[in-house]
C-alpha cells in the first residue's frame, strides 16, 4: 500500500426526519452554508432528468495546512437510501446510504 493511502470512514448519528437529512446530503452545493470543512462546491456539469451525472468540483479545508480538492460524478441514487459516486482527483470513490431515522449513514 502506497505511503499516501488513506481510508476515510464515518458514520453520523443524526436526530432529524430523513426527508430533511438526504436533502442536506443531496443538494450538496448547500454544503458550506452548514458544513465547516467545506469550502466550496461548484457546478460543472447539472445532474439529468434522474437526478445522477452530475458533476461537482468540491474544495475541503480542515486544520491541516492543506486543501483537498476532487471532483465526483453522481452515478447513482437510490431515493431516500442510497447516493453513489465516483471521485476523481485526489480522491477515489465515495459512497453514502441512509438507513432511517436515528440509525447510522456509513460514508
Amino acid at each position: 500500500m502506497s505511503s499516501n493511502y488513506y481510508k476515510f470512514i464515518t458514520q453520523w448519528r443524526i436526530q432529524a426526519p430523513l426527508i430533511d437529512v438526504w436533502y442536506a446530503v443531496y443538494n450538496s452545493e448547500e454544503w458550506p452554508v452548514w458544513w465547516q470543512g467545506v469550502k466550496d462546491v461548484e457546478v460543472i456539469r447539472e445532474n439529468d432528468v434522474d437526478g445522477i451525472n452530475g458533476i461537482k468540483n468540491y474544495t475541503w479545508k480542515s486544520i491541516l495546512p492543506y486543501t483537498l480538492s476532487f471532483k465526483m460524478r453522481l452515478v447513482k441514487k437510490e431515493e431516500f437510501e442510497l447516493l453513489s459516486g465516483m471521485a476523481f482527483g485526489e480522491l477515489v470513490y465515495q459512497r453514502a446510504r441512509a438507513q432511517g431515522v436515528g440509525k447510522p449513514i456509513p460514508v
